[in-house]
């Protein structure tokens, strides 16, 4: 996969969260941001799922680097409810297990901590 400017983080997010509220499904989505914003479109699609199993608390199983898990964490927190942050948060405890990825697991933990949420309290 490659890098993905912040530019493309931020318009994955936005069109993650049409998606999410069923304004574009996701391959218009991907799509869109091939077309105008020069991204793979297989990694819009990719991007935009997982947006998708973050805010429903669902396992992803495809591989994101951790400044893109930083950031949509992030923007989640800033932009939803608590309940839907600690979704968030549960779908990427999941996939760190999942994966075994220490770096994503230190986001989590990061973020856990700055919520003042107990990591461990979280559903495995």
């Amino acid at each position: 996969m490659s890098k993905i400017s912040k530019n493309m983080l931020e318009e994955t997010y936005k069109m993650a969260i049409k998606v999410y509220e069923k304004i574009f499904n996701k391959n218009e989505g991907a799509k869109i941001l091939c077309e105008q914003h020069k991204m793979n479109r297989n990694t819009a699609n990719i991007h935009i799922g997982i947006i998708g199993c973050m805010l429903k608390g669902f396992c992803y199983k495809r591989a994101m680097s951790g400044d893109a898990t930083n950031y949509y964490l992030a923007m989640i927190k800033k932009d939803f409810e608590m309940e839907i942050f600690v979704k968030a948060l549960t779908a990427v405890k999941h996939h760190f297990q999942y994966k075994k990825s220490p770096s994503i697991e230190k986001i989590y933990e990061n973020f856990c901590k700055s919520s003042n949420l107990d990591s461990h309290d979280f559903k495995d």
